[in-house]
């Protein structure tokens, strides 16, 4: 290359008889050590000249640049070249190891999030035993990854919605800001449905559930009650199946009420005896005093469309007629008891002042006979409204308890008259046990006669439908 020259060329100064290679010239072997073999030119881009440790002799004579390449056997500069060396040799051999530790760093988390995104990981953060052991623990020290890890066992018969209140009551600690209660219809069976409820309760803790038929709402029937129990682990419990006796649940809108049971494991007892008396109310029907509670509407027994709300018209309406036929019916019986007990206590009046014995036995037997004879038939009517039948196909159930009632009580007054007639009998206890029953009798086909007025103006007043068994 034009001005430079290496160890292996040729060179010439005046008193020297012929071209030598430079390496052999005594007055340069205090500047270079001759190599064992003859080294090619090595041209560097120009670029790269300033990157490379040369030694460079600049003649004031415009003679030649001499370029000497530093070598390890070459003692020159070698201080600062073995520096740069070993500094140089140290970093190439950090560099990958840093930046292979550095990429498995961040890596690590990124797989992570790959997997979960993918559904890798469902298979062990599914299994409860695993969540119990290690992500609870880590959820308690650092609250943010519950975003990422449900606190419930894996369930899939629960909507979305519905499945972000369960998991909220399940990290609501008790004594910070819980416990909380959160209820679920499972999705798995419309015609015998069960429940899911989740809240952030030690293992085994007893709840009882309460469901009940909103009677305006039922298709087909006036009303419906169920009751069960069930139990909390691992933070959710199911209820059991919730069945109808004619097989689907009839059409409608129903209450759920879920409460604590009354015996509880000893750590849920602790947490529970530093609680409240829950706000929430119950019906009267239902138990006192509760401080776990929850409740919530749910529609049961199929859709809500067009065709249920066409069928519940024509239900309400065949329900009225029965409701006005059942009015009619209570007065009928009202008037027929009031009948018989007006006809005993007359003619028992009558007779007991006749001085002829004979006449006022025969008299009375006559009498005792016939009234007798409709008491049966009424007896007859009166077996068939078992309690079973009252309560799921009489809508004024009540009003016919009572019925029933003043019934008894007039046989209870014939008898008394009959005996008078029959037997021998102590005057004095005689009237005393009389009057008692008369008035009993009275205060009870008085009490009939006033919520039957009660109930038919009700009923007249209003278009819907009365509570069920409401007098």
């Amino acid at each position: 290359m034009e001005g430079k020259v290496t160890s292996q060329n040729f060179v010439w100064a005046e008193g020297m008889s012929d071209w030598e290679p430079m390496i052999q010239v005594a007055a340069l072997q205090a500047l270079i050590k001759p190599d064992p073999i003859a080294e090619p030119e090595l041209v560097l881009p120009q670029k790269q000249k300033e990157n490379t440790n040369e030694l460079k002799i600049n003649s004031s004579q415009n003679e030649p640049e001499i370029v000497f390449e530093t070598t390890p056997d070459n003692p020159v500069n070698t201080a600062k070249t073995n520096d740069n060396s070993n500094d140089q040799e140290t970093i190439s051999k950090r560099f990958p190891y840093r930046f292979l530790k550095a990429g498995l760093i961040f890596s690590i988390p990124v797989l992570f999030v790959v997997a979960y995104l993918y559904g890798a990981l469902n298979p062990l953060l599914k299994d409860v035993s695993f969540k119990s052991a290690y992500i609870e623990k880590w959820l308690n020290k650092i609250p943010t990854l519950s975003r990422f890890f449900s606190p419930l066992p894996h369930v899939e018969d629960i909507k979305t919605e519905d499945l972000e209140e369960l998991k909220i009551a399940a990290r609501a600690h008790p004594g910070t800001d819980g416990p909380k209660i959160a209820i679920a219809i499972a999705q798995s069976n419309v015609n015998t449905p069960s429940f899911y409820l989740a809240a952030d309760l030690p293992d085994n803790t007893k709840f009882e559930f309460y469901i009940e038929g909103i009677p305006d709402t039922l298709l087909g029937h006036l009303s419906f009650f169920q009751a069960g129990n069930f139990l909390l682990n691992h933070k959710i419990g199911k209820t059991p199946a919730i069945t109808f006796s004619d097989g689907i649940l009839p059409r409608g809108e129903y209450w759920l009420y879920v409460t604590e049971a009354n015996e509880q494991p000893p750590e849920t007892s602790q947490i529970l005896s530093k609680l409240d008396i829950s706000q929430i109310s119950l019906p009267s029907h239902l138990p006192k005093g509760k401080k776990l509670i929850a409740k919530k509407t749910f529609f049961l027994g199929g859709i809500k469309d067009t065709l249920y709300a066409e069928r519940l018209k024509e239900f309400h309406e065949k329900v009225r007629i029965k409701a006005k036929a059942e009015l009619d019916e209570i007065k009928q019986f009202t008037q027929t008891l009031d009948s018989q007990i007006q006809a005993t206590i007359s003619e028992f009046n009558r007779l007991k002042h006749i001085k002829d014995q004979e006449l006022q036995q025969t008299t009375w037997t006559s009498f005792h006979e016939k009234w007798g004879h409709l008491e049966n038939q009424l007896q007859e009517t009166f077996n068939k409204w078992t309690p079973e039948t009252l309560k799921n196909e009489m809508f004024y159930n009540k009003l016919y308890e009572i019925i029933k009632a003043v019934a008894a009580s007039a046989l209870e007054l014939h008898q008394i008259h009959n005996n008078y007639f029959k037997t021998k009998v102590d005057i004095k206890s005689f009237e005393i046990q009389l009057g008692a029953t008369a008035s009993q009798l009275q205060n009870t086909i008085s009490e009939l006669r006033t919520k039957t007025e009660e109930s038919e103006k009700l009923f007249l007043s209003s278009d819907g439908l009365p509570q069920k068994g409401e007098v």
